[in-house]
């Protein structure tokens, strides 16, 4: 009962933060497009970079075998979105 207490918490608790970090990027992006400083097109396209650049940093302290896999992933899913702009 209290290992899965334990991992119930932990497991909704960086859930939280998770969905806590996507909401705090959407409400940015929403100033920055009600200011004028960016469209959606261009707001939309860094939220994803930072999602996915965030899921390969995830894989890599999940898997230090497949570490350097993941920091070229990362590091061409950048390059592709910047090559769009």
């Amino acid at each position: 009962m209290r290992q899965s207490t334990t991992s119930g918490l932990s497991f909704s608790y960086s859930n939280f933060v998770m969905f806590a970090m996507y909401a705090v990027i959407v409400y940015f992006m929403g100033v920055e497009i009600d200011r004028g400083w960016a469209d959606f097109g261009d707001s939309l396209k860094a939220f994803m970079a930072i999602l996915l650049a965030a899921m390969g940093m995830a894989q890599v302290g999940s898997r230090r075998v497949a570490s350097g896999r993941a920091l070229v992933h990362c590091g061409w899913v950048s390059v592709c979105l910047c090559d769009t702009v």
